[in-house]
């Protein structure tokens, strides 16, 4: 399911006992929150494995954030806040990964992979008919996949599943249009777990796994989900009608993420530009562009997104039976709105 990431109000005539507005945080909110909190960013070194505690620590209250923690702590809350606030390396530090990356190559010149854990996440909401980005969507179905990387064969190996279906509270009925849409029945959830059950269950199952830690932050683990919205928009508004006690957000849901719709997408784009390049200079020697591996690691915004596919001449912005077929992998099996089924594929 798809949903775009707006403030998140409940109609009034149909609104919960307390007739308050619930707004979902969307990324104008978190960089007004980031803005308030810091004001303009001050640029700090990259994060590096062998800066000190109090080095760490400088740099998070730099950027007014927690000091608190071991040094695994520091250094991982650290990284988040520079990946995420996008702060840039001097030239000399760009020259130092450059050859990090080299020196992280295998015996069989193989990158290594810089995450071992995957979860392979899709969710389901209610829903009715129509594009309503401000429908207060109750998360139904809550699948994960775990993946672990092997470096050595250079694949993905399933390692375990975790699923449940939910049951929805403020909107406890489901529209046809849901049911035909997921084809989850109204008896599945009627005799589901609610939302708050789930996640316990789920945070048990990611603690056997040994995939947070203390502070309940991703270890060694991404979030792969098909586009932004499940992380995005589903999470949080499920967030906001059904509130933790404990703590606001969990903090793994703010992990990095895999956009699979976006990976894809930079990969065959960049295919296609390549093979035409060749096409259109059949006499001309590879240049270094064509020469280097292709990478997803750049995120691009929704302005460049349009200008690369204005520029490629090709979209390649997909579903997933879209997908399967261009990675080659033979035909969807499955619904495509069943969470169950598209984290399989993930």
């Amino acid at each position: 399911m798809s949903s775009s990431s707006r403030d998140l109000t409940l109609d009034q005539s149909e609104s919960d006992p307390s007739s308050s507005p619930i707004k979902t945080p969307n990324r104008k909110t978190r960089k007004s929150q980031t803005d308030r909190t810091c004001g303009s960013p001050t640029p700090i070194n990259k994060p590096s494995k062998k800066d000190t505690v109090d080095q760490l620590r400088t740099g998070l209250a730099t950027l007014g954030l927690d000091t608190k923690g071991k040094k695994e702590t520091l250094w991982r809350r650290l990284v988040r806040a520079f990946n995420h606030l996008g702060f840039s390396s001097p030239p000399k530090e760009e020259a130092a990964a450059k050859h990090e990356e080299t020196e992280s190559k295998g015996e069989d010149g193989r990158l290594n992979q810089r995450y071992k854990y995957f979860l392979c996440f899709d969710v389901e909401a209610t829903c009715r008919g129509g594009k309503e980005f401000n429908w207060p969507n109750e998360i139904i179905e809550f699948p994960v996949v775990l993946c672990q990387y092997d470096q050595g064969q250079g694949k993905l190996e399933r390692i375990d599943t975790f699923h449940s279906y939910v049951r929805p509270t403020w909107r406890p009925i489901l529209t046809e249009f849901c049911i035909s849409l997921t084809g989850i029945l109204q008896e599945k959830v009627d005799d589901a777990p609610t939302f708050l059950e789930v996640l316990k269950m789920f945070e048990e199952w990611l603690e056997k796994h040994q995939l947070i830690d203390e502070d309940r932050n991703l270890r060694d683990a991404l979030w792969v989900t098909d586009g932004p919205w499940d992380l995005r928009d589903f999470v949080p508004k499920q967030l906001h009608i059904t509130p933790l006690t404990s703590s606001p957000y969990p903090p793994y849901f703010l992990g990095p993420y895999l956009n699979l719709k976006a990976a894809v997408h930079a990969v065959l784009s960049e295919q296609w530009r390549r093979k035409q390049y060749a096409l259109e200079h059949p006499n001309a020697p590879p240049n270094s562009r064509a020469l280097s591996r292709i990478t997803t690691a750049s995120t691009l915004n929704r302005k460049q997104r349009d200008e690369s596919s204005k520029r490629s001449g090709k979209s390649f912005w997909l579903g997933i039976t879209g997908m399967v077929e261009a990675l080659g992998l033979g035909d969807f099996e499955g619904r495509a709105h069943s969470g169950i089924d598209v984290r399989t594929f993930g």
